[in-house]
């Protein structure tokens, strides 16, 4: 039953979309569960734009925000803080609102998008920490959790796993049966820049060339202004990639009924649970992928390969879709195996999502 009094106030803070991008999309899904059981202030922390004039108008955007989170806590009087906190020295915005929330008694629940701060420990993230002393840690897989209480101390009673495909709605009913392509089809769907791993993804296809490996490749997502020669000059000399642009709803269908095998080469330096893998396996698709994050923990048995930290991942990805092909009169039992082992994930994870929607709203 919706129930939203001041009994149950929550103060959301995180980036909403636009930009999409998975960060922004795990925090639009977060707040939607919350305002199905309490009432919700929204502190829209999202980023407009680039340059100067962008960082100034985002200061001082952040500042009135802390305004509003300060008129909240001393007029609404609400129970609990929700944040969802940058990955770099962005989190230095954080904290004037971590510690606000704290002198106030607010219950703090942090949620931790990014490992760029856990594959290392941060001063500002300590700093960040250390004004949230009691606060719930929401990490997005186990190894995430574990190295949160490894680095920066946290007691195993603050931190709480909530994996990222309890937030965004991948259950696909109407896939339809595979198709038996005369050519196996690698996909490619992210933001694309260089860190994203797309020229590796192009390096790969044209070492598939020529070896006449018998592949096709699809691309999809918007490109980076700062990569963009580059990347049509290498789409030019693979002739078995093709562009189809950026890819949302219908179009998105298609492009994962499309192809075969997702490659994801990322080495982004805040790569934590992406998205775009469990969209793979939520149409039985696997994944060909670095090991960064929690990406080990996505991957498992049929669905796909991890490709280990300093591996020949071109090399490592050829060995795997030559191993594809011969199995492809298997593709419609694996791709319904894949799918029945992405649903079980995904109970579990609402299951968690409940218990941690409960917490913030009723703490």
């Amino acid at each position: 039953m919706l129930r939203n009094s001041m009994s149950n106030r929550v103060i959301f803070l995180g980036p909403l979309p636009p930009p999409v991008h998975g960060y922004s999309a795990a925090c639009l899904r977060m707040l939607e569960h919350l305002r199905k059981q309490a009432s919700v202030i929204t502190l829209d922390t999202a980023w407009a734009g680039t340059g100067k004039l962008a960082l100034a108008g985002s200061l001082c955007r952040r500042f009135m925000l802390w305004l509003r989170l300060l008129y909240a806590c001393l007029s609404q009087r609400p129970r609990s803080f929700y944040m969802g906190i940058s990955g770099g020295l962005g989190q230095m915005l954080d904290i004037p609102f971590a510690l606000t929330a704290h002198l106030f008694g607010l219950r703090i629940f942090i949620h931790h998008h990014s490992f760029a701060y856990i594959s290392r420990a941060r001063w500002y993230t300590r700093a960040l920490l250390w004004c949230a002393p009691g606060a719930t840690h929401l990490s997005l897989c186990d190894g995430m959790g574990e190295k949160l209480m490894q680095i920066y101390g946290l007691p195993a009673t603050q931190v709480r796993v909530l994996p990222n495909s309890s937030l965004v709605d991948f259950e696909q009913e109407d896939v339809p049966q595979p198709l038996l392509r005369h050519k196996l089809t690698i996909g490619f769907l992210s933001n694309i820049t260089t860190a994203k791993g797309i020229f590796t993804f192009f390096a790969l296809v044209q070492r598939a060339q020529e070896l006449n490996l018998d592949i096709d490749a699809r691309i999809a997502g918007p490109v980076a202004q700062e990569i963009l020669a580059d990347f049509n000059a290498e789409l030019a000399r693979t002739p078995a990639a093709r562009y189809v642009g950026a890819v949302h709803g219908e179009a998105k269908h298609r492009f994962f009924c499309g192809i075969d095998v997702l490659v994801f080469p990322s080495t982004y330096a805040n790569e934590a649970s992406p998205l775009t893998v469990l969209e793979a396996h939520s149409y039985g698709i696997p994944v060909i992928a670095n090991d960064r994050g929690c990406i080990a923990s996505m991957i498992r048995g049929d669905g796909g390969l991890v490709v280990a930290q300093g591996a020949d991942f071109v090399a490592d990805a050829l060995a795997f879709l030559r191993k594809q092909q011969p199995q492809r009169t298997q593709v419609t039992q694996l791709q319904a195996s894949l799918r029945d082992q992405f649903r079980i994930d995904r109970e579990h994870a609402g299951e968690a999502l409940g218990q941690i929607v409960q917490m913030i709203c009723h703490s």
